[in-house]
């Protein structure tokens, strides 16, 4: 999601700290509300924020964008904890790996980086890809690291030895949207020309191709089970999908707004964020919109 800054790089991070799992219409999310700013004197010009990644745990933020920089900030005291610089263009994916010991970033430098968690040190960086990388993902058990952007190909990377170990098929050439299913079996692409494609990465088979919108998919979301995955983007709305037949099972209207992000905090709800500055909390049963 795209937030702008006017004199330093400020970060609205909405976070659903629990969840109280009673009757559907007792359900209450419980927000916290931070808000991130880096007040940097040296800085003239606005910057964009066009990721962020929460480490396992929740205790720190990382979040990157058009000025090359990772900032990681502690949430617990709000405080910045460093500058991470390597980047030589915009930042356009971040992400943890889930065992929160490592970073991943890329963007349009083509190049992917992995930091030290702990330290903010480089610890390698992949062979530069043809073009633009958009989107990071990292599998279940952590082993390889899955990479998407403006080409026709999906690359998945081993990361104890940096290789590329496997390369699969995109829906098109600007893709945007990238989500890897919670068992690790799947992995999910979406682009400028609004197919979702599914990917089976243990049998190396296509598993779908979906339609989803004839706009492009922006953002992609597999439910906590694995069982449903929900697209959304300049189409202006959220629709879910069934995994095993491709079949739509429900939509969100978004009320003319784009959707940039979309992630399920529980079974039955989904968070999204978009043009309408909103973060919105839906009710996946109901369809609609509970909380802003």
């Amino acid at each position: 999601m795209n937030i702008p800054a006017k004199r330093w790089l400020p970060l609205v991070a909405m976070l659903i700290t629990s969840f109280h799992a009673v009757q559907a219409e007792e359900r209450r999310p419980i927000p916290s509300l931070h808000v991130l700013q880096d007040i940097d004197p040296e800085q003239h010009k606005a910057a964009v924020v066009t990721s962020v990644s929460l480490v396992p745990g929740g205790k720190q933020l990382a979040a990157a964008g058009d000025d090359h920089v990772i900032r990681i900030w502690d949430l617990e005291s709000g405080d910045l904890v460093r500058r991470q610089f390597g980047h030589a263009d915009w930042i356009r994916a971040i992400r943890y790996s889930r065992d929160g010991q490592h970073l991943a970033s890329a963007g349009n430098d083509r190049q992917v980086r992995i930091w030290s968690a702990a330290t903010g040190e480089l610890e390698f960086a992949f062979p530069k890809h043809e073009q633009v990388i958009t989107a990071l993902a990292y599998t279940p058990d952590d082993a390889r690291l899955v990479a998407v952007g403006l080409e026709k190909h999906l690359h998945v990377y081993d990361v104890q030895t940096g290789d590329l170990s496997d390369e699969f098929g995109c829906p098109c050439v600007d893709n945007r949207a990238l989500a890897m299913s919670p068992q690790g079996q799947f992995a999910a692409i979406g682009g400028r020309n609004g197919k979702i494609r599914i990917w089976n990465l243990a049998t190396r088979e296509e598993h779908a191709t979906i339609e989803a919108e004839n706009r492009r998919l922006c953002a992609l979301a597999f439910s906590p089970d694995g069982t449903t995955i929900a697209s959304a983007g300049e189409g202006r709305r959220i629709r879910l999908w069934d995994v095993s037949t491709g079949a739509m099972i429900g939509e969100m209207d978004c009320q003319g707004a784009k959707v940039f992000a979309l992630t399920y905090v529980s079974p039955g709800w989904l968070a999204s964020g978009g043009t309408d500055n909103m973060v919105c909390l839906w009710d996946v049963r109901s369809k609609q919109c509970e909380y802003r």
